[in-house]
């Protein structure tokens, strides 16, 4: 004769977030004394319990428990189980790891086709949402891998030195951090290698 609902303020957390949990009690037949206990636990995957709390008063059947998990909680399907007159409820609390927003990157050398080593190059972070990317930790590396070495006025001829073996090389062109803009400006060095390049070259970023 008892019902039960268990609800929270949203469908997922991240560890190290507060829970705000209530339980509606419907006793229709009033079988329970109104300072009957209901008893909360809260376990996580393993099945361990994380907290536990005991209520005997609500608010027109509404019953709060708030908790929270530790920042290392491990992350899966926790069970929030509610115990009340020999009866048991149970919802299942997703702990999960939420990736963050997606970056818009735009990495420009100014030039689509490299005709020096010596470049100055130019990063815009944006988040998706369109604010900027500011004061954000960035890496990233290029590689020069050979490329068909060839000219539209002279189709039958190769061009390429298959004399020299090239080794693709992979170099950090870039470290450090955006500004308040999103933005940052370096120089790149594209001939700090010893290996001699075979023709036309494809920078990889």
């Amino acid at each position: 004769g008892l019902k039960g609902f268990i609800y929270g303020e949203r469908g997922v957390w991240r560890p190290g977030d507060s829970l705000f949990l209530n339980f509606i009690l419907e006793d229709k037949s009033k079988t329970l004394p109104a300072t009957h206990p209901v008893v909360f636990e809260l376990q996580n995957p393993q099945g361990v319990v994380a907290n536990r709390q005991v209520k005997s008063t609500s608010e027109n059947g509404f019953y709060h428990f708030a908790t929270a998990t530790s920042p290392d909680a491990p992350t899966g399907n926790w069970q929030a189980k509610i115990k009340v007159g020999g009866t048991d409820f149970n919802h299942p609390i997703k702990i999960e790891t939420v990736k963050p927003n997606r970056l818009k990157i735009n990495l420009s050398l100014g030039t689509e086709r490299i005709m020096q080593p010596q470049l100055t190059g130019n990063l815009d972070v944006k988040w998706l949402h369109g604010a900027p990317g500011r004061n954000l930790k960035a890496q990233f590396e290029f590689s020069l891998v050979p490329a068909g070495t060839s000219f539209k006025d002279f189709p039958d001829y190769n061009f390429a030195d298959n004399a020299s073996p090239y080794q693709t090389q992979t170099t950090i062109a870039f470290e450090g951090y955006t500004n308040t803009e999103g933005k940052a400006t370096f120089d790149l060095n594209l001939n700090n290698t010893s290996e001699t390049p075979p023709g036309f070259m494809q920078a990889v970023f």
